[in-house]
């Protein structure tokens, strides 16, 4: 769910289950029994207890926040990939955004990298982590898609599929088909790259 501040709260209330209840988180998703609030990740078992938790250190010191954007989380079985938010000028009207790989069993981070902008969409697969990003080209923003070695963070291949041809943020949506990626933007965009190298199939 969506609110427009985020804070520094756990995510669990005084009884061990998930708190997104208020209006101090920012938007909360799950994906296959995790939660990323923005700054912490957790690990949330069936009957809503907190298996782990994971705090970016710059996030967890109690900053607040305005973003815009809902914050992806993604897996591949033995990792959980989630899009954070770090805030490093509020005078840009960008959303600054890491990207963390945690250990799926214990909630240990493996590696973080920063992007310029914002990170819209995760998907995971074939060894690497497929991450959404939008990008300022002058008056426009342009989507470009980054492929991610799974296991160290180290960039496979980047490739740029479309221009929004005004000032509104691209984002999208990233679908693992087979050796494919399907990427449908927010400005009417829908295309297709290999998974081994962003080669374009179709657009």
């Amino acid at each position: 769910y969506e609110t427009s501040r985020l804070s520094s709260r756990p995510l669990t209330g005084g009884d061990g289950r998930p708190d997104v209840t208020g209006t101090h988180h920012n938007f909360v998703v799950p994906v296959e029994g995790f939660v990323n609030n923005g700054w912490r990740v957790a690990a949330v078992e069936p009957d809503g207890s907190e298996r782990w938790a994971s705090d970016d250190e710059q996030m967890a010191k109690g900053q607040t926040i305005i973003v815009s954007a809902p914050l992806a989380t993604a897996t591949d079985g033995s990792r959980v990939f989630a899009a954070q938010y770090r805030p490093r000028d509020y005078s840009s009207d960008l959303d600054p955004t890491i990207v963390r790989a945690l250990d799926r069993a214990t909630g240990r981070e493996l590696w973080m990298i920063e992007v310029k902008t914002s990170a819209s969409s995760l998907a995971a697969g074939a060894g690497r982590l497929f991450v959404a990003i939008d990008e300022v080209r002058g008056a426009d923003r342009a989507l470009k898609i980054v492929a991610f070695d799974a296991a160290t963070g180290e960039v496979a291949w980047e490739r740029p599929v479309g221009v929004t041809n005004s000032d509104r943020r691209a984002r999208a949506s990233l679908a693992i088909v087979e050796d494919h990626l399907v990427v449908q933007s927010n400005f009417g965009l829908v295309a297709s790259v290999r998974l081994s190298d962003g080669g374009l199939r179709w657009a």
